[in-house]
């Protein structure tokens, strides 16, 4: 299994050198991919350009590969994504993957909303006829490309039922941002095989990443209070529209969760993070000591995704132990 890492928005910017060290240093280690999230910059600017970083980045590693996880539909223009994406995929020479999304919080809290379901399905198959050189439809305009890009890999995130399918029937891969217990990735596997066979292909074409957060500290049960307030947005992406996958035990807590979820206040200090309960934790993250951490990875290697992505908390100095301890801890043991 690979493990790899999202990079997403900072309390404050890192200097440029001690971010690109980190990089570098994830790499060594052995972490693959090395993604940035462009949505969760959009309405706080608390991340660089993904694109300007991601071509940084390229110029300083050799082997891991490099992408957005993710970018939304509604921020940039297309045209303009596809072009980026494809200028950076040249300095890296072939090891860039681009991973979009419907877009959340970040959008909401600027007046907008997310892709809806037809508008995505038009944007996924126009991405991937603009990275083949090839003339397409997209917002009932003729558009054209003159990258030549098939090798570039296109996934989506996805949570919710109909995303996962339209995944499956679009996408070369999945990003799961539904959660890492083995009902979930289950349940979200039988989606994404009835997008994949509904397009007349086969469902283990379509390369499934799982997503999630991860936070150590010697303490566990330290550690899953401070991860709390990083689950929010993710916890409230997933059940905006509906709780898909969620036992009839924890319904009513994860209802609550969203009943009382402020979508202006989100962050380290966010009072949304009170009612992140012990199953949202479990269910979107990988919390607690290193001996307990070490365990929830064994688990997660069994579910037989070929790559485990994880986000991490807010600065530099603490994803930078997090990495270390997989890529000297877990990676010996799991990876490969």
């Amino acid at each position: 299994m690979r493990f790899g890492i999202q990079i997403s928005s900072f309390r404050e910017f890192p200097p440029m050198d001690e971010f690109l060290g980190f990089v570098k240093e994830a790499e060594e280690l052995g972490l693959d991919p090395i993604t940035l999230a462009d949505a969760v910059s959009t309405s706080r600017l608390h991340c660089r350009d993904i694109y300007v970083m991601l071509g940084l980045m390229a110029r300083e590693t050799r082997r891991a590969q490099l992408g957005t996880s993710v970018t939304n539909f509604e921020t940039r223009h297309l045209m303009t994504t596809v072009n980026a994406i494809g200028s950076v995929d040249d300095v890296a020479e072939g090891r860039v993957m681009i991973g979009f999304g419907s877009g959340d919080t970040p959008l909401y809290s600027v007046g907008l909303t997310s892709t809806p379901l037809r508008r995505m399905r038009e944007a996924m198959l126009a991405t991937r006829s603009l990275l083949n050189g090839e003339p397409t439809r997209f917002g009932g305009a003729e558009i054209t490309s003159n990258w030549k890009k098939p090798h570039l890999p296109i996934f989506l995130a996805a949570d919710g039922p109909r995303t996962l399918e339209l995944a499956g029937e679009t996408a070369d891969g999945v990003i799961l941002g539904s959660g890492i217990t083995p009902e979930v990735v289950a349940w979200a596997r039988e989606h994404i095989a009835i997008g994949a066979e509904r397009a007349g292909r086969d469902p283990a074409d379509v390369e499934l990443w799982l997503n999630a957060i991860v936070h150590i500290e010697e303490d566990g049960d330290a550690a899953r209070e401070s991860v709390r307030p990083r689950i929010c947005t993710r916890a409230n992406h997933n059940f905006r529209l509906a709780l898909n996958a969620v036992p009839d035990a924890h319904k009513e807590e994860v209802q609550r969760f969203r009943d009382n979820y402020d979508e202006f206040n989100v962050g380290a200090g966010s009072p949304n993070a009170q009612h992140i309960t012990d199953y949202l934790v479990d269910r979107f993250s990988v919390t607690g000591s290193p001996d307990e951490c070490r365990e929830r990875f064994r688990e997660i290697a069994k579910l037989g995704a070929k790559t485990f992505v994880f986000a991490m908390s807010y600065t530099l100095e603490l994803r930078r132990r997090i990495v270390r301890f997989v890529g000297e801890e877990i990676l010996p043991e799991l990876g490969g």
